[in-house]
């Protein structure tokens, strides 16, 4: 078995309107894998997710596992709980195979690091 650990900061505000996911990442994995984000629905979107699609086309790179940034997602829950569902909603892809990317929510497992997959 492969572990994988993945550290978030919820940021949830007084206003009510949306939380705010924190992470630490891959540099560029965002636009280097398509926009595939594991706090928005459409993740494997055909054709890349929304958030993809937002990217100007100078932000497309393919991703380094040496270097990361720091990344801020404001989300649709707009308490800790709901966004404990959202997480809840694919819990159970976490123990999919762990070859299958695409279905693997949780765990980004990219054997082919360093590839420009736009």
């Amino acid at each position: 078995d492969r572990l994988t650990y993945h550290s978030i900061v919820l940021l949830e505000w007084d206003h009510g309107q949306y939380c705010t996911v924190v992470e630490g990442a891959y540099l560029n994995g965002i636009a280097g894998y398509k926009g595939k984000s594991n706090w928005y629905h459409d993740k494997t979107a055909a054709g890349g997710s929304r958030l993809y699609h937002s990217f100007p086309p100078e932000c497309i790179a393919p991703w380094f596992t040496n270097a990361a940034e720091i990344r801020c997602f404001d989300v649709e829950a707009k308490t800790k709980d709901e966004f404990v569902a959202f997480v809840q909603q694919y819990g159970d892809e976490s123990k999919k195979d762990d070859n299958n990317n695409d279905n693997n929510t949780f765990n980004n497992n990219n054997n082919n690091n360093n590839n420009n997959n736009t």
